[in-house]
């Protein structure tokens, strides 16, 4: 099963999602930027390569945030959502047509991909239940 890093940007109660861009697998889904980790690499480098490679920015993975298989198809992913910290706000969108701070207890109102799903309701979970810092 392959491995797919999530950043989890938080920022005074906001988290950055960004919309796929037409003609982008998933295109008009939110989602929380990432992809998948290549041979050699470690989760927290897959992540910091797939961020400067989608937003032209540098980023710091911090820590596993949770852990979930998702199931499509006749396959599955292990996403790993990543709490991550942007070291430079000037995004740049490459496979994007959208990014948005979006509060953590609107997250529900957004299209969210299938896969992140999870992650945005234990963000608000924990948000709800003062469990994130």
């Amino acid at each position: 099963m392959k491995n797919v890093a999530a950043a989890v940007f938080i920022r005074d109660g906001s988290v950055l999602l960004a919309r796929r861009a037409p003609g982008q697998r998933m295109a008009g889904f939110w989602e929380f930027p990432g992809g998948k980790q290549e041979e050699r690499e470690t989760i927290f480098e897959c992540l910091e390569r797939e961020i400067r490679e989608e937003f032209n920015v540098p980023c710091k993975a911090l820590e596993i945030y949770c852990k979930h298989v998702h199931r499509y198809g006749a396959g599955a992913i292990n996403l790993i959502a990543i709490r991550s910290e942007l070291l430079d706000h000037r995004i740049e969108l490459r496979v994007h047509d959208a990014s948005e701070w979006i509060q953590i207890p609107e997250l529900n109102s957004y299209r969210v991909s299938p896969a992140d799903i999870f992650v945005s309701e234990k963000l608000i979970s924990d948000y709800i239940g003062g469990r994130l810092a």
